[in-house]
């Protein structure tokens, strides 16, 4: 089948990135294995199938199978068909808090539970942390800024990207979700403390790199760091750069002012924070609205310099919740699938204490010039690449 027309289907390109793939080239290459297949589970499948001896999935991670037709909520049977893959190999579909089995005795005996015990779908990690932030009404925009930094916006129609750049996924309560990635982040914000403040046996190295981002003003005097961080295209999202570091644009400011530590330091964040709008901007654009909130999850919201400088550069409220939004999700489906609460909506309720983060309207207004340095800058590495 043609890309285009697994893109339509699916809502997702590349497809060798995915199980479909996976199990096209088994059935080419090593075909007694193809033929030996009982059934197909993700990662969290599986765990459930551990647990509970259940096979199955939910709609958030069918849809990134490529066998799922992301209009009609359904396994393809076009897909299914055409690539000669039986359906019966396909997991269950369960809702999020829906309870799937028990745990098995042995299991619960290993484990020193009691067999009792419920096992509960959940969600994908990403759909999951969104969640776990208390994001789940159309127009929420979700930032999981983990070791990469997906963006998801909650919609309420599959919306196709005619570019094919813009991935659709599966939400929960029938709603979907239009995805960009802005690639590596907290690997990036990691690597810069461990080569640069660790070795220098910086006491708390975390809090000093957040000391160091905060004492400098907008625009790091010149500096833009160009190292990792991409706007997302799933037509060219294995292409890997060859190139990457700091720019030196000192034009704009003045001789006097020292770049030391502190101005790298904050150039990492504010590359972070200008790829975050770059892919954000992509979702505005094939949503047509704009956004009702975004909410911040991940390692990377632990960072109130991140924080800060996301919501001035995005010119947006920003709220977080706690950086592990998945595992919140968990708790949350327990709740519904115990009987604690009868939907999402109920249990969301619990969801406080958001740390919330305004933008600082004169830093908002220098952004603006300095994002468009940036992203200027990044084409043109693009190009050199």
């Amino acid at each position: 089948m043609p890309n285009e027309e697994i893109y339509e289907i699916t809502g997702h390109g590349l497809p060798f990135l995915f199980p479909l793939a996976r199990l096209l080239w088994f059935k080419e290459n090593e075909e007694e294995v193809f033929e030996s297949i009982k059934h197909l589970v993700s990662i969290d499948g599986w765990v459930n199938f551990k647990l509970s001896g259940n096979y199955t999935i939910d709609d958030t991670a069918a849809a990134e199978t490529l066998l799922f037709d992301i209009k009609l909520r359904k396994w393809s049977d076009k897909i299914l068909s055409e690539c000669d893959i039986a359906h019966e190999i396909l997991p269950d579909k369960y809702e999020f808090g829906q309870v799937i089995g028990s745990v098995l005795p042995d299991i619960a005996r290993k484990l020193d539970l009691n067999s009792r015990i419920p096992v509960i779908m959940s969600a994908s990690d990403t759909q999951a942390s969104i969640i776990g932030s208390g994001g789940i009404h159309t127009g929420t925009m979700g930032i999981v800024a983990g070791s990469t930094m997906p963006l998801q916006l909650v919609v309420d129609r599959p919306i196709i990207d005619p570019a094919y750049n813009i991935w659709t996924g599966a939400f929960v309560n029938d709603l979907w979700v239009l995805e960009s990635n802005a690639g590596s982040a907290g690997d990036i914000h990691k690597w810069f403390i461990d080569s640069f403040l660790t070795p220098l046996d910086v006491y708390n190295p975390y809090e000093k790199f957040e000391t160091l981002a905060l004492s400098q003003p907008p625009g790091s005097g010149g500096i833009f760091a160009n190292l990792g961080p991409q706007i997302f295209s799933s037509q060219t999202m294995l292409s890997v750069p060859s190139s990457g570091g700091f720019s030196f644009i000192p034009v704009a400011y003045s001789f006097d002012t020292p770049v030391n530590i502190a101005s790298f330091s904050r150039s990492v964040i504010e590359n972070l924070a200008y790829a975050a709008r770059a892919n954000s901007e992509q979702l505005y654009d094939l949503y047509g609205h704009s956004f009702k909130e975004v909410k911040l999850a991940g390692g990377v919201s632990r960072s109130k310099a991140f924080c800060q400088i996301l919501s001035n550069i995005l010119n947006l409220e920003i709220k977080t919740y706690v950086p592990e939004g998945a595992s919140v999700a968990g708790s949350l489906a327990s709740m519904i699938g115990t009987g604690k609460y009868r939907n999402l909506q109920e249990t969301i309720s619990i969801i406080s204490d958001f740390s919330v983060y305004y933008p600082q309207q004169d830093q908002s207004e220098e952004y603006e010039e300095l994002y468009s340095e940036w992203k200027g800058l990044y084409q043109k590495s693009l190009e050199e690449d």
